[in-house]
């Protein structure tokens, strides 16, 4: 309604305020049996609303000399609380992925991924930044609005760091990791060649850096990372970090990487991955990869071919599946552990209703019998059998439960999605989240995400 500048107006005026008393409002309603407006009548109605802070006399008086009607004017404002920020670390340390660079001209660099990093006993590598406090507030009615003091950080200390006052300090010489959101300092075993039968099998507590290959058989354990020059051909690779292999996987089968960080490498080709991190790399070909985070394939190739993909959170890719429509399989949005988990538990369900339902048949045979009238060893058999039965319904039980909890925690990464900068062919199957399909055509730079129980395409 438009101002109304009569000064004896009669009006109904209510004072609001907002869920935390921070702001009042006044609001005017033209009313003939109401009061008339002027300085006094607000102020009335201010002092029955308890407001004592914050007050706009200027707003006030312009109400008074230019009323506006049927709309909320805000009189008076409190001092919002300001909770204080949380503690933080200060990382002196690099500790991003080792993403290798791509060059202008579409080639991947996997010689310059800054990873010789190098700390001395009581080099400091992180600060904790302590939280702040909050700073109270006061509502219109003079009431204080007590603010939320910052959280103390809980320190990320790994292996072979410790706390000294507000930094965390390196207890050893070697190479520093961030690992599972902790810090950690490994120390570095160094393998001048190839790991070959002159070197043997390798289990070390630290980094483990080989500047040759892993040739055909051997295996590597490392609770740290594990820098490889060359290729690895046909081997096992267990770490607790981050694994680089600078010139690419190659499993013919046998070749297996299992690693709680991120995995970078050229191409993994016949290989079984597993990884809690990422991966980076430019070929996935003929491999089983499963992968807490997501796979980024770089470079002018980027492809994933004839391979069955698990992936939490998301897949980007040139292409996937290729002309020859050979089996390609890639799903996101579940933790990939978990799945397999539920996997193999509902086939232990399975086999042992199967097997429930062989006893029931022998127990409901014996139970048709006189029992007192059969021989030793036909009874030794039946009550085996009802041991058995007590045996296996304990399990299926217990079973239930697990995959119950399992499915709880099987929850969809609402991001999870697939994005095909050139081609996605025809043949491939796509699951993400609950939702499953199989490629009929070939389709040119999309993102695929799952909305309301379907699979939906959009162009990139």
């Amino acid at each position: 309604m438009p101002e109304n500048n009569n000064p004896n107006v009669l009006v109904d005026a209510v004072i609001k305020f907002d869920i935390n008393k921070i702001r009042a409002f006044l609001r005017l309603h033209v009313n003939d049996n109401g009061k008339p407006l002027d300085i006094n009548m607000i102020q009335e109605l201010v002092q029955q609303a308890g407001i004592i802070y914050g007050l706009d006399k200027n707003v006030i008086d312009d109400i008074v000399n230019h009323p506006l009607f049927d709309k909320d004017i805000e009189i008076a404002r409190g001092k919002e609380p300001i909770n204080g920020e949380d503690g933080k670390i200060q990382y002196l340390i690099t500790h991003n992925s080792f993403i290798p660079k791509v060059l202008p001209d579409g080639r991947v660099d996997y010689q310059d991924l800054g990873i010789v990093r190098n700390v001395k006993k009581g080099d400091v590598l992180a600060k904790i930044l302590s939280p702040t406090e909050g700073i109270n507030g006061i509502d219109v009615l003079g009431k204080e609005i007590i603010a939320k003091n910052g959280r103390q950080i809980i320190p990320p200390l790994g292996k072979n760091v410790s706390l000294n006052g507000n930094t965390i300090v390196s207890e050893v010489d070697g190479q520093p990791a961030l690992v599972n959101d902790k810090i950690n300092v490994y120390p570095v075993f160094e393998v001048k060649g190839d790991i070959d039968y002159s070197i043997g099998n390798i289990d070390f507590i630290g980094s483990i850096h080989v500047h040759g290959n892993i040739n055909m058989g051997f295996k590597i354990k490392a609770k740290g990372d594990v820098i490889v020059e060359g290729i690895m051909d046909s081997s096992i690779l267990i770490c607790e970090g981050n694994v680089i292999i600078k010139k690419g996987i190659q499993g013919e089968g046998k070749g297996l990487v299992k690693c709680s960080g991120d995995l970078t490498t050229k191409y993994i080709e016949n290989s079984d991955i597993e990884v809690g991190g990422s991966i980076y790399c430019e070929a996935i070909l003929y491999s089983k990869v499963m992968c807490d985070g997501g796979i980024y394939m770089k470079g002018k190739r980027g492809v994933i071919i004839n391979s069955t993909i698990k992936v939490k959170n998301e897949v980007i890719a040139n292409n996937i599946g290729s002309p020859m429509y050979t089996p390609t399989e890639i799903e996101v949005g579940f933790d990939p552990e978990i799945k397999t988990k539920i996997m193999n538990i509902k086939n232990q369900i399975d086999h042992l209703k199967k097997e429930l339902l062989k006893l029931n048949k022998i127990i409901s045979y014996f139970r048709q019998l006189d029992v007192n009238s059969i021989d030793i060893n036909r009874k030794a058999i039946y009550e085996k059998s009802l041991l058995t039965q007590q045996n296996i319904e304990q399990q299926l039980i217990d079973l239930n439960e697990t995959l119950q909890k399992l499915n709880n925690e099987m929850d969809v990464f609402e991001k999870a999605n697939i994005k095909v900068n050139g081609i996605l062919y025809q043949g491939v199957k796509i699951t993400i989240g609950n939702s499953t399909m199989y490629t009929h055509q070939e389709y040119h730079h999309v993102i695929l995400r799952e909305e309301k129980g379907q699979i939906i395409f959009m162009p990139i």
